[in-house]
């Protein structure tokens, strides 16, 4: 997992900041794509019990039919880890320039 993680830092260090950005943001669909409906498939099995259209799969294909639809929560669910991921970025910029000017 690390080595992946490395690579794909090596990866954004040698392109351009265009380029960087499409990386994030093709990595972060790729999150939201697969691993939120899995997460959200585990965490309402945990705490609400079974999905009632069948198992992980059918949320899975559900959330697909969803973002076809245009379903405002399914397109949340799948940008929401590039929001996340650009607002923590943001952060971490402000909060450098702030350390820098002290």
């Amino acid at each position: 997992m690390f080595d992946v993680l490395t690579r794909f830092r090596q990866l954004l260090r040698s392109k351009g900041p265009a380029q960087r950005e499409l990386l994030w943001l093709a990595f972060a669909l790729v999150i939201g794509l697969v691993a939120m409906p899995w997460l959200t498939w585990f965490a309402g099995r945990v705490s609400l019990g079974p999905y009632g259209n069948g198992g992980g799969f059918a949320l899975w294909r559900d959330y697909l039919r969803g973002l076809g639809q245009a379903s405002q929560a399914n397109w949340i669910l799948l940008l929401g880890p590039y929001v996340l991921l650009s607002g923590l970025r943001l952060f971490r910029l402000f909060w450098r320039r702030a350390r820098v000017e002290m």
